[in-house]
């Protein structure tokens, strides 16, 4: 009866311990996992950290080539201002000519005369 009482508690101690290798192996293959998964988070936000940095370089340089758009907008709006006055000043010019033109006419005859 010992024996048999032995025999049963030796094959429980061998039953327990399988199944505790069969945890430490289920236990090394969880953390492997997690390391692995926390590898790859880091490299996650290593790669998320890095595009962040390139969107705001990308962002910087558009605002800069708009600002500088901008800029040349208003040099070509502030010349076509320019070119309207002097247009409109040179056909004020041509109106007048001719009156001008007379006038210096009869100014010339008057002293002539």
């Amino acid at each position: 009866r010992a024996t048999q009482q032995f025999k049963y508690a030796q094959n429980e101690i061998d039953s327990l311990r399988m199944a505790q290798d069969s945890l430490e192996g289920r236990l090394e293959a969880a953390e492997r996992e997690r390391d692995a998964a926390l590898s790859s988070t880091a490299g996650l936000e290593s790669q998320n950290q890095r595009m962040g940095d390139a969107l705001r370089e990308q962002e910087t340089r558009h605002a800069r080539a708009l600002a500088t758009l901008r800029d040349r907008v208003a040099e070509l709006e502030a010349e076509v201002r320019e070119a309207e006055v002097r247009e409109a000043t040179a056909a004020s010019a041509r109106e007048r000519a001719p009156a001008v033109h007379a006038q210096a006419e009869g100014g010339a005859s008057r002293a002539i005369g």
